[in-house]
């Protein structure tokens, strides 16, 4: 067994030679003494996981108020489904994002949309055209308080009346999946509603343990929630007989 001295003890500071490591105190010490900053060494946080964490929290927020304004600027009521007019997928964790616009966008808009996305990899958050950018900017918006690890919008899912000529495939709530997706009838007969309409979920994210998200504005039905109550109060008893 060996004693290591204090020097070989790890500081906040990433050595950029060794990728998920940080410096040893003495090394750090050296370093930042070189460069007139020795205090840094030992009490800058700022390149920690969990600091970086809380830098892009910050960073969202400042973006959803931002989202606001846009909202109000385009006058979207709140981003409302009835106004998203394409998608795009992020090339990264593959969940759509949402293009909005109050008027429905002509052919020479989808044209001009489409060699945008064509000519780049979107990701979660990026901006297809700045505010004043022909031919789209003073037209089209999107949310940029997201990145891949944000659900998908809510927005997505096509309202009961109001878009017409635009229309979004069922896809599973928490993972974008198309395939697998289970009924609402398939939901209540496991229990798994609360007696209110939920969103697509598929069979991979409920055997992950997620569970079904309910829709905006569900109203909750007591009967069903009664039922789906008593089934699993017979299935603890039942567990609990064995």
């Amino acid at each position: 067994m060996s004693i290591r001295k204090c020097g070989g003890q790890p500081t906040p500071k990433a050595d950029t030679g060794r990728p998920g490591h940080y410096l040893r105190r003495d090394d750090a010490l050296a370093k930042f003494s070189r460069e007139g900053s020795p205090v840094a060494a030992l009490c800058d946080h700022s390149e920690l996981p969990s600091k970086n964490g809380t830098e892009e929290t910050s960073r969202l927020k400042q973006l959803q108020a931002l989202d606001s304004r846009r909202a109000l600027d385009y006058r979207l009521n709140k981003w409302s489904a009835t106004k998203v007019r394409a998608t795009v997928n992020c090339w990264q964790c593959g969940m759509p994002r949402l293009i909005y616009s109050n008027a429905e966008l002509t052919k020479d808009d989808k044209i001009a949309l489409r060699q945008r996305i064509e000519g780049m990899h979107f990701v979660c958050g990026a901006i297809l055209f700045q505010e004043d950018e022909p031919p789209l900017g003073r037209i089209i918006s999107q949310k940029l308080a997201l990145n891949c690890e944000t659900g998908l919008e809510r927005a997505y899912y096509n309202p009961k009346q109001g878009r017409k000529n635009f229309k979004t495939p069922l896809i599973c709530i928490h993972c974008g999946s198309q395939s697998n997706l289970r009924s609402h009838a398939e939901l209540h007969e496991v229990g798994l509603t609360q007696g209110k309409e939920c969103y697509p979920i598929c069979s991979t994210c409920i055997v992950d343990g997620k569970t079904p998200v309910a829709r905006m504005g569900a109203k909750k039905r007591i009967s069903q929630s009664r039922i789906e109550d008593n089934e699993r109060n017979q299935r603890s008893r039942k567990d609990l007989s064995k």
